[in-house]
């Protein structure tokens, strides 16, 4: 059975925000860097697998549980997010742009999860 999860609208909109949060961690001094900067790379990279993990479920049950995850994963995304804003390691500018990718996927997710669709 052949997985195309990668054309999920979902995959593609946070594949495109892994890639920014790579190229920004890049950026950070060094003391975010290794700690928040590595946070968030790794919940982006969690969630890109449980939208795969997800898009396999056989059933309806254990799809709620990746999707539960995804969203878990959103919630620290954004406060890590808010952690570098605050600490002024990232501009208001580049803080919004985050922020309206991540609620994209959230929407998203909360959008699979209530449709109950693969």
């Amino acid at each position: 059975m052949k997985n195309y999860y990668y054309h999920l609208p979902i995959y593609k909109e946070m594949y495109g925000l892994l890639l920014d949060i790579f190229r920004r961690v890049e950026k950070l001094d060094r003391s975010h860097k290794y700690t928040i900067g590595e946070r968030l790379k790794n919940e982006c990279l969690d969630i890109l697998k449980n939208i795969y993990q997800a898009s396999r479920a056989r059933d309806d049950m254990t799809k709620k549980i990746y999707l539960n995850e995804i969203l878990d994963s959103i919630i620290h995304i954004k406060v890590l997010l808010r952690i570098l804003k605050d600490l002024g390691a990232m501009s208001t500018k580049n803080y919004a742009s985050f922020q309206e990718k991540i609620e994209s996927v959230s929407k998203q997710a909360t959008g699979w999860s209530n449709a109950g669709v693969s």
